[in-house]
């Protein structure tokens, strides 16, 4: 009777998880997990992670671990916390956890599976524009500043502008006051004014406050729009 015979193969994992859709206030614990289910002791094991910008770090770790030795059938398992800084209802793509060992005196390196993290909450984009960028002294200038919501979830706002400096008001709103503002919503409020000396006028960012999914009032978190800049030519 023939037999093949075939080499016991050395098994290594790595993988890394959490929960795939959670809301804007909420923390969010990861695991990673290292198994040894190979037949030889793997040393030297050095793991990495990788945190996204768009989260923040709940816990103290420097999200770098070393472990000595992992016996065939053994296990390392450690967690930490983050917590999203904005909204995304496409789904965050979330960086996979590296490992670097040695086994059998060979050194080699593995990655786990990337995820996908949704993101429920409002999310909102301020704009500020203005119908010209030059100008004679004495012409009237349009703003226009649109406020939208591109999240999944309604909110309350408010915003407000202000004017260059030297600059006379003419008419029109300066602010949007107190509203709620549904998923995909889109709210906008204008004013003229005029410059009466010659030179380049910065037009200062319009901010908004927006109410937190985790709050019944206005935080303390704002948005801005761009600052604009006018030249105003002399007539």
């Amino acid at each position: 009777t023939s037999l093949s015979i075939s080499p016991q193969q050395d098994y290594v994992t790595i993988s890394k998880s959490l929960k795939d859709r959670i809301y804007l206030q909420d923390t969010v614990s990861v695991k990673i997990s290292v198994m040894n289910t190979g037949t030889y002791k793997v040393s030297n094991v050095h793991v990495t992670d990788y945190l996204n910008e768009d989260f923040e770090l709940r816990s103290t770790t420097p999200l770098q671990w070393d472990i000595s030795e992992l016996e065939p059938g053994k296990e390392w398992v450690t967690t930490y916390n983050i917590r999203p800084l904005e909204t995304n209802i496409n789904g965050f793509s979330v960086s996979p956890a590296t490992a670097q060992f040695t086994i059998n005196g060979n050194e080699k390196s593995i990655s786990s599976q990337t995820n996908t993290i949704i993101v429920n909450g409002p999310k909102l984009v301020l704009s500020k524009t203005i119908d010209k960028s030059t100008v004679n002294t004495g012409e009237d200038v349009t703003v226009i500043v649109s406020v939208s919501n591109a999240g999944n979830i309604g909110t309350r706002i408010e915003a407000k502008d202000s004017l260059p400096d030297g600059a006379n008001f003419i008419g029109g709103s300066i602010s949007l006051d107190q509203t709620f503002m549904e998923p995909n919503a889109i709210k906008n409020f204008s004013y003229k004014f005029r410059m009466d000396q010659e030179g380049s006028a910065i037009l200062p960012r319009a901010i908004a406050n927006y109410t937190g999914v985790e709050y019944k009032g206005l935080t303390i978190a704002v948005i801005k729009s761009e600052a604009l800049t006018l030249y105003v030519m002399g007539s």
